[in-house]
């Protein structure tokens, strides 16, 4: 009989956001929204933002698209009343749309972290 492999299914988006923390690190705020269009989760632990995409409807998949330290960060800039952009360490801007949300909320928390991190 051949011998199954045991899969970890990642089971949501803070499971996946947790994968690539580093020992003593831990998500301390979550934001919904929209990196460039597409739907997911923007987490921020104490040492770095993420971004992890959702997809599906029924059955959901995730993953990161974005990871950044946050001495990487650059700039972060409120766009309009939802929405921000990050310059990453590479230049590259990740427009996010918060929704409903103020996005002056999220770049409080993300200049609050950014500043610790220093």
């Amino acid at each position: 009989m051949a011998s199954l492999k045991k899969v970890k299914i990642v089971s949501n988006w803070i499971d996946e956001a947790k994968k690539s923390l580093e020992a003593g690190d831990k998500i301390e705020k979550t934001y919904p929204c929209k990196l460039n269009g597409e739907y997911g989760y923007l987490t921020l632990s104490g040492k770095k933002v993420q971004f992890i995409a959702e997809k599906g409807f029924f059955s959901k998949t995730y993953s990161k698209k974005f990871e950044a330290t946050y001495d990487k960060i650059s700039k972060i800039e409120q766009k309009g009343k939802y929405s921000i952009a990050l310059l990453d360490g590479d230049n590259v801007a990740k427009n996010i749309d918060f929704g409903e949300l103020s996005a002056s909320i999220v770049v409080k928390s993300l200049e609050q972290f950014k500043n610790q991190a220093h």
